[in-house]
């Protein structure tokens, strides 16, 4: 009989009421993070990132909320992360940028597949080919990692600048 006191049924379960609270919390709190992913975080990504830039996050090792968008024939991404396991202690939270474009066939207008990602400079970004990046990734893994490749690797990935 206490039960209608407490607006909880006899048994475990939540009643209605408390279940439709827990249910607009919850896209309360949805509501809010899409906010925030589309409002505040993506003006901070090193290139614009559209309206429409379908997002998805992952937790784990590090946190990750990737962007994605299709334009002018490229698959764009732009990923912005946590500080990985074995990243520079003072790397901290960063953003990673690439772009795929498909390959076309065969004959006169045949293209290759394009792959690039974008690297800052000393007069803002460049793109460049994504198979010197993995190259990069491994050579530091094994701590034979050259100059080039310490720099590529570095200005590959973009420091947040929370504003």
């Amino acid at each position: 009989m206490g039960s209608s006191d407490s607006g909880e049924s006899s048994g475990k379960q939540p009643t209605l009421e408390q279940e439709e609270y827990r249910v607009k919390e919850v896209e309360n709190e949805n509501s809010l993070k899409e906010h925030y992913f589309r409002e505040v975080l993506a003006k901070r990504s090193p290139i614009r990132i559209p309206a429409d830039a379908k997002i998805s996050e992952k937790h784990g090792n590090y946190d990750q909320i990737r962007y994605r968008w299709t334009s002018n024939e490229y698959r764009y991404e732009s990923r912005w992360h946590t500080r990985t396991p074995n990243a520079p202690v003072d790397q901290g939270d960063t953003w990673v940028v690439n772009r795929r474009k498909s390959g076309k066939g065969f004959g006169p207008n045949a293209q290759h597949a394009v792959s690039e990602i974008f690297v800052k400079t000393s007069i803002g970004g460049v793109w460049v080919s994504m198979k010197i990046w993995p190259k990069a990734i491994s050579a530091k893994k094994m701590g034979v990692a050259t100059k080039e490749q310490e720099e590529l690797l570095k200005n590959g990935h973009w420091k947040d600048e929370r504003r």
